[in-house]
């Protein structure tokens, strides 16, 4: 098979993997059966297609321990980053984006199992956050993801200054980068809403969902999920009650 035809086997299984990723519809037969097919058309050769090719099969690894982070079982995810990781580093080096996206994967992995561990994974975190900023620099929007991360492990741990803080921070960055009405700015803004609410500012935190609310409907849609969520959590609020932001936004 000359690199050609290897090429455009490559586009096509490419393809097929990432709508059975997109659509959800997902089992990890056909995930492997997409990966043993890339493997197979690498082997023993040398060209510029193959590396392209090594890369994808380390990308389908890691997007098979996405999948288990999506249904919610961690440690499976946890034990699919790890080896995905291992093999990224010593294929792609430990600079590779694809490198730096597996490590803070494994992280959030780590943070979303049991509470002890988010001091492990914030120092996993760390490390990535430094190694972003030198690589991607300080304002690439995963530079700013990873920095979301860290302001989020601060909120779970209660430390709400330092949290409240961070996000601030992270705020004006994504409005310069983003732009006020990106998804992920309208985030941030829920998130603020949220530890407003935690630190008892109640008229504070309704205020900001409201503006967060009026944002989300009009970028959004009145049915979008992000905006449903705020309206939910706003009218918990008034009802005195207070739902994790991370499980809505």
């Amino acid at each position: 098979m000359n690199n050609d035809e290897i090429e455009r086997v490559r586009s096509a299984v490419t393809a097929v993997a990432g709508a059975i990723i997109n659509s959800f519809v997902v089992t990890h037969s056909i995930i492997i059966t997409v990966i043993v097919t890339v493997s197979v058309l690498a082997v023993g050769s040398q060209s510029r297609t193959a590396r392209l090719l090594h890369h994808d099969v380390l990308f389908s690894r890691h997007e098979l321990a996405w999948i288990a982070a999506c249904r919610g079982d961690w440690a499976t995810a946890e034990a699919g980053y790890r080896e995905a990781l291992e093999d990224s580093v010593r294929i792609l080096g430990p600079d590779d984006p694809q490198t730096l996206l597996t490590r803070h994967e494994l992280a959030w992995a780590i943070a979303n199992q049991e509470r002890s561990r988010l001091d492990e994974a914030r120092e996993i975190f760390d490390a990535v956050l430094s190694d972003r900023r030198r690589v991607l620099g300080t304002e690439h929007p995963r530079t700013l993801t990873t920095m979301h991360e860290l302001a989020w492990i601060s909120a779970q741990k209660g430390q709400w200054e330092q949290a409240e803080t961070a996000y601030g921070e992270l705020l004006v960055l994504r409005v310069r980068v983003l732009g006020e009405d990106h998804p992920d700015t309208m985030v941030i803004r829920h998130e603020l809403a949220w530890i407003a609410a935690r630190r008892g500012r109640t008229a504070e935190a309704e205020s900001r969902y409201t503006d967060v609310l009026d944002q989300r409907r009009r970028i959004l849609g009145e049915e979008h999920p992000d905006t449903l969520a705020t309206r939910r959590a706003r009218e918990e609020l008034r009802h005195g009650r207070i739902i994790d932001a991370r499980h809505l936004a």
